[in-house]
């Protein structure tokens, strides 16, 4: 099996949209297009040289630990921000009541894929590597290798972060 029949295996197979306040999910996913919207402009300025024009004064970015390559800022930021956009689309679904956009939702995917890869470079492990890592992780998770609700909520995450770290570590 292929890491996408494998993944899915472990997906949810339910649904309860009565669950939530609507009003409370669009606010938050305005929220999250904002504060991704934000990220949007830093990362255009970091890595575009677009100038930031909120003439605000900035002092550098520093990565404290000293670990955080210009890779790594780049892909964690552009995940984010793509995934603002995917908010943006499931958003206007939510309000105008239209279909969502499948091409812009495409899209964006492959927008987010492309900084998956940045992150794979950055961290000098494959796609392929965080793929089986992730499997592995989820049959920690699920044993039977399909969703369960009570152990998706009652991970044991030392086992999981074990199993990451045998797989992930560089």
């Amino acid at each position: 099996m292929n890491y996408s029949e494998l993944a899915l295996k472990t997906l949810s197979p339910n649904y309860y949209p009565n669950s939530v306040d609507n009003f409370v999910l669009q606010l938050e996913l305005e929220n999250a297009i904002h504060a991704s919207e934000v990220l949007d402009i830093c990362k255009k300025s970091m890595f575009y040289g677009k100038p930031n024009t909120d003439h605000t004064v900035y002092t550098q970015v520093t990565d404290k630990s000293g670990t955080v390559s210009p890779d790594l800022i780049h892909g964690i930021i552009g995940v984010l921000t793509e995934a603002g956009e995917l908010a943006q689309a499931l958003l206007k679904s939510l309000e105008n009541g239209q279909p969502i956009d499948l091409v812009n939702v495409g899209e964006e995917c492959g927008d987010v894929l492309w900084y998956i890869e940045l992150l794979a470079k950055a961290t000098g492990v494959s796609r392929t590597q965080m793929e089986v890592a992730n499997i592995k992780k989820l049959s920690k998770r699920y044993p039977n290798e399909e969703f369960n609700a009570f152990l998706a909520e009652n991970r044991d995450l030392k086992i999981e972060r074990e199993s990451l770290e045998n797989d992930l570590t560089v």
